[in-house]
């Protein structure tokens, strides 16, 4: 009943003696009961699967495996006392109670901050874990409050310590602070209780193996020394000296063995020390690193750049794939590991490039981002938050549409009705309101009002005011049955809340958060006993002893990765107390020893293999240039020196294409190493074929794409000749299609609708606030004409009694031609009439004035249409906002709710504005003459003092030359992309007739190399277009 210590510089050596001992115990002919403990269930699950081999040639029998803390959670049932949690939400509240106690201390500021008591769970947690415990108050109490302390960690301390009195007073048992009277326990216990527990049944000895650590935390280690006292317990952990002292990278160690050994005392009967005996690799990192002469790369270490993450997870599928197709390696699937820093951002990507790959996965513990429940929680919390953002709500509905809430709802419909009325996204009492008008259907009325009353009802009008733990309780259970797809995450937080005074207010950030916190990260697990390369996160690998090992993201700050000092707990404090706790017998680690532990697994991992193989990022997946770990950029500095030209140096690139062609070139002849999923991205002289699929029509169209014009933009089937029924084209598509053609083809001939966040703005979208105006200036414009007033004597009835007529126009305007006028909040919708009472003011003004001069109204909106010369069955439309009369000549006025542009001739003169030629075209080709000369104006709204902008269009190309330019382009369907880039390889500058519009996302001017198409074919099929260009 004796410890034992085993040392060894890898973990090969140790799992090797650990197999070896269970074997030997399980064979003896006493019978004996095994526990193997475990830092990870990782570890847990791959020591079974191997056991479970070891045991097809010798039996072993009676051994249990198991992580540390289920380990210790059923050592707790020594005595009847259940074990408390570990956190739950009645602690959040417990902790944001105490905090509002801080008024005028240290800690006063964390209850301004959302989750401002979350910041304090991981320290209390370190603390508990670490033993600190009331007994220890006084002495931890001077060590925090000397003067060099900073007084917010101070702060911590004596909240550390209300809190452990809060807990004693309420009778509430919490699981560190159980842990620490666990050793105590089980050093009075009874040797008979202890093999029960463990089960042993009578006679039957019991005995521990303690593997895979480097580290405990104090509480463990108090535990696991007085488990030691009672069974026989072996402790395996990695250490190596050299000349009587501790090699560098096993420094870390040290401190950990030197508090066994004092904890153990006189009960260690033995201390063995594996050598590394002939394994190579082990020899070689023990030998360099971290510092020491280093020797040519050998042959049992390969290393390979690699730019990006997907290029990286492409190198160690190359490297898997050559060791399994190596018979000499004799590797099987389990014998390999693939480790990666940060797993999360690998796991998809490795799962789909394996598979590619052929190489069989399994996949442990790597962080899953976002599960569904986490994604619904997190969701539902900003919901809430938000008072019910459209997206957001949208969102859910999308991701979750078998939600009770939704039921009978057709999503996509009601989606289209809240888009068509304008909806600004947040104002849902105004969507109630006029349901009629969006034509809402009985089962989206009930939706909406549920979303009243849920999201946007707030106890007080405010966040601020609370609610209480009633009304908190029925809108979870509300959230529960109908907007959650699984009502499990919260079922805890509502039993938890059910056990609060029910007049209890809580703040609705403090509510949020426990929403939050119910959704804990999930990870990706495959079941152990699946075949497959094991995939898993770096630090979930102690104790792992692959024979073949690639270690993924060796680049500075990924590993190791930065650890940052906790803001609650500085790290010179922690430091002191863990000074102060030695000499009590403790041990209290500071966070940036995370650096020297990692370096210590470094070694661990890559000496326990016989194969290691390393990528490098040259960059990041945004393409953000990367450094390699200082771990190994020293051997690569050597090795490329003396070695520069070795292909398997060469970085692997991060584009498909180049990606294919090198995969290709691997195994030129049979392709072996191109997934054949993967050969539609290699350019036409790379091969055809390649695999078992039949990508040639792939492959031909990327080749045609270069030469083809069926591919750049010529859609003979979209032409208006081709369509069976007689189009009408407006004068603002023509305005489209001589800036790009390709944006007049997705306006005017597939009528592609843009999609556009549904959140919420104080302004009205800039089409609806031009439709105001014109509908302002048309009603009021038309009742004068009616009356045959001039336009001055309109400005003088409309001016007087400080515009009181305009006022009444503008609320009977907003009731009747704006619906996202009034969907906005009242405040937002008073500010939008104001301003447009505030335009329309300074524009009679200007006229009153004689700075717009006087005439009489001759039409408003009226539409004028006539035949497209060219373009037979085609009809040519514009709709002219006003006509006025000025005696010797008419003046067409178009409003325009911006700003003048700077460059307006020249935007004319391009034919990026036709409207000042086509519409006195239109006028007179409508039949609508006027016997006088027509000319054309703008007036700018944003531009102060609001004037009249005349334009002469005598500088302009004849009319008759555009429309029939458009008509041929019109009738032969030629609609490419006009990008900027392709006009300047042309030599056209200044044009710019590409602003990033809303087809961007469709455009092909992002694909590659197409600047240079577009611009040829401009040139072959559009060269009457591009002489205009120059014209301009």
């Amino acid at each position: 009943m004796f410890p034992h210590l085993i040392l060894a510089p890898s973990y090969r050596l140790l799992l090797d003696r650990l197999v070896s001992d269970v074997r030997n115990a399980a064979g003896s002919s006493s019978l004996t009961s095994q526990w193997i403990v475990t830092p990870s269930s990782t570890l847990a699950a791959e020591l079974r699967i191997g056991l479970a081999r070891e045991s097809e040639s010798a039996v072993i029998a009676g051994v249990h495996v198991v992580p540390i803390l289920p380990f210790i959670d059923r050592l707790s049932q020594i005595d009847d006392v259940p074990l408390g949690p570990r956190w739950n939400p009645l602690f959040d509240i417990l902790l944001y109670r105490l905090l509002q106690q801080e008024e005028g201390r240290e800690l006063a500021g964390l209850r301004e901050l959302r989750g401002g008591q979350t910041l304090l769970r991981p320290v209390f947690l370190d603390l508990a874990e670490a033993g600190f415990g009331l007994s220890q108050e006084e002495v931890l109490r001077e060590v925090a409050d000397g003067e060099e302390n900073d007084r917010i960690s101070g702060g911590v301390l004596r909240l550390y310590f209300d809190w452990l009195r809060l807990l004693e007073h309420a009778q509430l048992t919490w699981a560190p602070l159980q842990y620490q009277q666990l050793a105590e326990r089980i050093s009075q216990a009874p040797e008979r209780e202890l093999s029960a527990v463990l089960g042993g049944a009578e006679g039957r000895a019991v005995r521990i193996h303690v593997y895979g650590f480097y580290d405990f935390t104090d509480v463990v280690e108090q535990i696991l020394t007085s488990l030691a006292q009672k069974a026989e317990t072996i402790f395996y952990l990695p250490a190596s000296r050299e000349n009587g002292k501790p090699h560098h990278a096993f420094e870390f160690v040290e401190p950990v063995l030197s508090s066994l050994r004092y904890r153990l005392g006189s009960l260690l009967i033995s201390t063995t020390t594996l050598e590394p005996g002939e394994a190579e690799t082990l020899r070689f990192f023990l030998s360099t690193f971290p510092e020491g002469p280093i020797p040519p790369q050998p042959a049992s270490l390969t290393y390979q750049r690699a730019s990006g993450l997907r290029a990286e997870v492409i190198s160690a599928a190359i490297r898997v794939r050559r060791w399994l197709d190596d018979k000499s390696f004799e590797l099987a699937p389990r014998d390999i590991q693939v480790l990666a820093p940060q797993s999360g951002t690998y796991a998809e990507l490795i799962r789909e490039i394996f598979q590619a790959f052929s190489i069989p996965l399994r996949v442990a513990e790597a962080p899953d981002e976002l599960t569904p429940n986490e994604r619904a929680l997190r969701t539902i919390a900003r919901i809430w938050e938000e008072a019910a953002p459209t997206e957001a709500l949208f969102s859910l509905f999308r991701d979750f549409p078998d939600i009770s809430c939704l039921k009978g709802i057709e999503l996509d419909l009601f989606e289209i009705k809240l888009r068509r009325a304008g909806f600004d996204g947040q104002n849902w009492p105004g969507v109630l309101k006029h349901g009629d008008l969006i034509g809402l259907s009985p089962a989206e009325r009930a939706l909406i009002q549920e979303i009243v009353e849920l999201w946007t009802n707030r106890p007080g009008g405010s966040s601020e005011a609370g609610f209480c733990v009633n009304e908190i309780l029925s809108r979870l259970e509300q959230i529960s049955q109908r907007w959650l797809p699984d009502p499990a995450p919260i079922a805890q937080l509502i039993e938890t809340l059910g056990l609060l005074p029910s007049e209890l207010r809580l703040p609705l950030p403090i509510v949020l958060d426990l929403l939050e916190n119910q959704a804990a990260q999930g990870v990706i697990s495959d079941p152990p006993e699946k075949t497959g390369i094991l995939f898993a996160p770096l630090m979930r690998a102690r104790g792992l002893a692959p024979r073949a090992v690639v270690l993924l993201g060796l680049a500075s700050g990924r590993l190791p990765y930065p650890v940052q000092e906790d803001p609650m707990l500085g790290d010179a404090l922690r430091l002191k107390l863990g000074q102060a706790m030695r000499d009590l017998g403790h041990r209290f680690s500071p966070k940036t020893a995370l650096s020297e532990e990692m370096a210590l697994l470094f070694i661990l991992l890559n000496g326990s293999s016989e194969r290691v193989h390393w990528v490098i990022p040259d960059t990041d997946e945004n393409g953000r240039g990367l450094a390699p770990t200082p771990w190994v950029q020293r051997y690569l500095q050597h090795w490329e020196r003396n070695a520069a030209n070795r292909p398997d140096h060469a970085a692997l690139p991060r584009g498909p294409a180049e990606q294919a062609r090198l995969l290709l070139l691997l195994e030129p002849q049979s392709g072996s190493f191109l997934p054949p999923v993967w050969s539609p991205h290699l350019q036409r002289d790379s091969g055809v074929g390649i695999g078992s699929a039949d990508h040639g029509y792939i492959l031909r169209a990327i080749a045609e794409k270069e030469h083809e014009s069926r591919w750049n933009g010529l859609v003979p089937d979209a032409a208006l000749v081709s369509l069976s029924s007689p189009a009408t084209v407006r004068v603002t598509e023509l305005e489209k299609l001589s800036k790009c053609p390709f944006q007049c083809y997705s306006r005017l001939i597939t009528g592609w609708e843009v999609l556009t966040p549904l959140d919420f703005s104080p302004d009205l979208k800039s089409t609806e606030w031009g439709s105001l105006l014109h509908g302002l200036f048309e009603t009021t414009v038309r009742g004068y004409r009616e009356a045959g007033l001039s336009l001055r004597h309109m400005a003088e009835d409309l001016l007087q009694n400080d515009a009181r007529s305009l006022c009444e126009r503008i609320e009977a305007l907003a009731a009747d031609a704006s619906l996202q006028l009034e969907l906005l909040p009242s405040l937002f919708r008073k500010a939008a009439k104001g301003k447009l009472l505030q335009l329309a003011t300074e524009y009679w003004e200007a006229v009153r004035s004689g700075a717009i001069p006087e005439g009489v109204n001759a039409s408003t909106e009226s539409r004028c249409n006539a035949d497209f010369p060219g373009l037979p069955g085609v009809r040519l439309s514009g709709q002219i906002d006003r006509m006025d009369d000025r005696g010797d000549h008419f003046m067409i006025i178009d409003y325009k709710s911006g700003r003048e542009p700077d460059g307006l001739c020249h935007e004319m003169r391009m034919g990026f504005r036709l409207q000042p030629l086509l519409y006195p075209w239109l006028q007179q080709a409508s039949a609508q003459t006027t016997g006088a000369p027509i000319r054309f104006s703008y007036v700018f709204f944003a531009k102060s003092p609001i004037q009249e902008k005349t334009v002469s269009v005598d500088q302009m190309t004849p009319v008759e030359e555009w429309l029939s330019l458009f008509a041929d382009i019109l009738s032969r369907g030629i609609f490419i992309p006009c990008s900027n880039e392709a006009l300047e390889l042309l030599g056209v500058e200044r044009a710019e007739p590409c602003q990033f519009c809303e087809y961007a996302s469709l455009c092909r001017r992002f694909e590659r190399q197409a600047p240079a198409r577009m611009a040829h074919f401009l040139e072959q099929l559009l060269p009457e277009r591009l002489a205009k260009f120059d014209q301009g």
